[in-house]
């Protein structure tokens, strides 16, 4: 399984509240190293976590005047990220491992500190002084096994759920007649054999489509800017797979529909206020030329 890292502390401000986030609470603990903290929830039925482990959680992340990131503001903004660091004693990765499924606290790591140890390179925090306050909640621990367990049943529902989609609206479109499907899950029809060659991976075409999500609405339409597109089949910043796929369906001068389901689009993560995340995409292609 490959393993994704996500970087938490993003350049970006999520807010500038002035005020002194370094109120430090007088029963604060103090680690070996310095770090300074106050657990509000403790949950002393788990254990802590692993190195290795997969870890989603709540973050905000403090100077004395600013605040640098918030994921609190957005219940849907939590973070999950596979944890490696070399080493974390006096950084901020020292308290993730203090830390068990349920837990809530925060910290404060001297800006010198962090300096010397951390991976944060947020220019306000390097512009600093004193300490910088982090306020955490782990909402939950997983082994890398369970990970891909959960992903496994996910994309599984995601796959019948896609497939379902396809044949209602098959049944709705009477000018599907003749609807084919391949090992993938890609549906398609050839409306137009052609008569030349096929097209394979690593060939460059030159194309003509119009793509939908299955309620109409167009994304995008080489028809209506009235030119043909080129795109190098086999590359995937060129084409998704469930088109890529389409196309080598097709010979030279032919035509057809195909209705690409999540998995060969564009996936659980869509594209932002274009298309929706685990969505089925209709084409409707011409194969004009294998270049």
């Amino acid at each position: 399984m490959k393993k994704y890292y996500y970087l938490v502390f993003v350049l970006i401000l999520c807010s500038c509240n002035k005020k002194d986030n370094n109120d430090i609470p007088k029963d604060a603990k103090v680690t070996s190293s310095g770090i300074k903290y106050v657990f509000h929830t403790k949950n002393t039925n788990q254990k802590t976590y692993q190195k290795d482990q997969y870890i989603s959680y709540h973050l905000r992340v403090q100077t004395e005047n600013e605040t640098l990131f918030n994921s609190f503001e957005n219940t849907n903004q939590q973070i999950k990220q596979l944890i490696l660091p070399d080493s974390t004693l006096g950084s901020e990765w020292e308290m993730f491992y203090q830390c068990a499924e349920g837990d809530s606290l925060e910290f404060w790591i001297a800006v010198d500190s962090l300096k010397n140890k951390s991976g944060i390179l947020h220019p306000k925090i390097m512009e600093s002084e004193g300490y910088v306050h982090f306020t955490l909640k782990v909402l939950k621990i997983e082994t890398q096994e369970d990970v891909e367990k959960n992903q496994k049943s996910e994309f599984e529902d995601v796959q019948a759920q896609n497939k379902l989609e396809i044949e209602n609206y098959i049944k709705k479109d009477s000018s599907f007649k003749n609807i084919k499907s391949t090992s993938t899950g890609l549906h398609y029809q050839i409306n137009k054999v052609g008569k030349g060659d096929s097209a394979y991976v690593g060939d460059t075409v030159l194309v003509h489509f119009t793509a939908r999500l299955l309620n109409g609405k167009v994304l995008d339409s080489s028809q209506n800017r009235g030119e043909a597109t080129e795109l190098v089949l086999g590359k995937d910043s060129d084409v998704i797979k469930g088109l890529d796929e389409g196309i080598r369906l097709l010979k030279e001068g032919g035509n057809g529909k195909f209705l690409i389901p999540s998995h060969l689009g564009y996936g659980t993560q869509g594209i932002t206020n274009v298309v929706p995340k685990n969505a089925v995409l209709s084409f409707e292609v011409e194969l004009i030329e294998i270049r």
